[in-house]
């Protein structure tokens, strides 16, 4: 279980880190920025929502560092083998939104941003921490499916370890 959690604090530190990296890229006017990156602008504050993840605890509450959403009798949050993030970062005032991994259930992932009220219209960059499907999988459908929502043109960051071979 520990393991889990440190995969999980990773990924979210990853996350954060990139999003930081395509915050400063809009704040400062820089688009070469993230290509040969070796200044990370400082952030007032990064909110990171998971859209979705293996688990979902409805009767865990919220902490000073985390908000926990209930959604209500009859309904709750998608869960599934796969990670999807919304990073959203604030810097002198001003609001930059980042998608980071995509999970592999279109139906799921599209609800759980429905019922968390993310504004994908806000969204100026995507993420993809590496190349197992959990977290590639859901990409293509949900360019497709959210196409009118998100920005033409919208960079995709990606490392080296997206493209590994892999037996999938």
């Amino acid at each position: 279980m520990s393991h889990e959690k440190d995969r999980r604090d990773f990924l979210k530190v990853s996350a954060a880190s990139v999003a930081t990296l395509v915050a400063g890229d809009f704040v400062n006017g820089d688009e070469a920025a993230a290509q040969g990156a070796t200044r990370i602008p400082e952030v007032d504050k990064v909110v990171i929502t998971v859209i979705t993840d293996n688990y979902y605890d409805t009767l865990r509450g919220s902490s000073d560092f985390a908000k926990r959403h209930y959604i209500g009798p009859g309904t709750s949050l998608h869960a599934e083998h796969g990670l999807s993030y919304y990073i959203e970062t604030v810097s002198g005032g001003s609001s930059h939104a980042f998608l980071f991994d995509y999970g592999i259930d279109l139906h799921g992932v599209t609800r759980n941003i429905a019922e968390l009220k993310l504004d994908l219209g806000k969204v100026e960059a995507l993420g993809l921490s590496h190349g197992h499907w959990d977290h590639w999988g859901n990409l293509i459908d949900m360019l497709k499916n959210h196409k009118g929502t998100l920005r033409d043109g919208i960079p995709l960051y990606v490392g080296e370890e997206a493209f590994a071979h892999r037996f999938s």
